[in-house]
């Protein structure tokens, strides 16, 4: 019994990553890209999803998604040299380290008990534990900053000053604009870009957070 509900929760997102990576073997990219949706939609954040789905993208001429779906991938999976090397011309501005913040965290938190465990054993050994403590803890501080930082991916959209289409427009972002995500709520985000702050839609943009939604406006689609 358990094993059949197990199948059941499994099949169809791994049935959706198998079509994806079919139908980019065969040109059909459109498709491939609507497949690898349904498999993050269904799995969650996946790096041989999102890899799959970077490549779709670039095939079909969406350049911009493309380099996020890698991004996210190589986050979740930093050693990928086959990630790496289709990111090595990306001219996204990124900052910080590809290592998901809570396995920095972790690191950190394991050099600080044992910088707390030694002290009455091997004070040199305990220094050098607390020195790795703050640096994989600074480190951690820039992953979780970086995985703020989002592109707008639709051609134009109006920051506006509340949630809602009734707000006042302040500025205006085109495709390709980064910026950083301060606060959300439900599907809209308070953002900051060049000291001007204001909301937008979650459907208009992409952050570098493997764990945020992957949203592809119907204009590129």
């Amino acid at each position: 019994m358990i094993v059949f509900l197990t199948t059941m929760l499994w099949a169809d997102p791994l049935e959706h990553y198998v079509q994806g990576k079919q139908h980019a073997q065969e040109g059909r990219y459109e498709q491939s890209i609507e497949s690898y949706l349904r498999a993050l939609e269904e799995r969650g954040a996946d790096p041989h999803i999102y890899w799959g789905l970077g490549n779709a993208l670039y095939q079909s001429g969406e350049e911009l998604p493309a380099k996020i779906a890698w991004i996210r991938a190589q986050k979740m999976q930093p050693w990928n040299s086959d990630i790496a090397h289709n990111l090595s011309a990306s001219d996204l501005p990124i900052e910080g380290p590809m290592v998901p913040a809570e396995y920095l965290s972790w690191l950190a938190t394991v050099f600080f008990l044992g910088g707390l465990w030694g002290w009455q054993r091997r004070k040199d050994m305990s220094i050098v534990l607390f020195l790795s403590f703050f640096l994989f803890l600074w480190f951690s501080l820039r992953a979780m900053e970086n995985d703020r930082i989002a592109y707008v991916v639709s051609q134009e959209v109006s920051v506006r000053s509340k949630p809602s289409v009734t707000g006042i427009s302040l500025f205006l972002l085109q495709k390709g604009d980064d910026f950083r995500i301060i606060e959300r709520r439900s599907n809209n985000y308070f953002i900051e870009r060049e000291n001007q702050k204001g909301w937008i839609g979650g459907e208009n943009l992409l952050s570098l957070n493997p764990k945020d939604t992957f949203f592809i406006p119907e204009e590129t689609k």
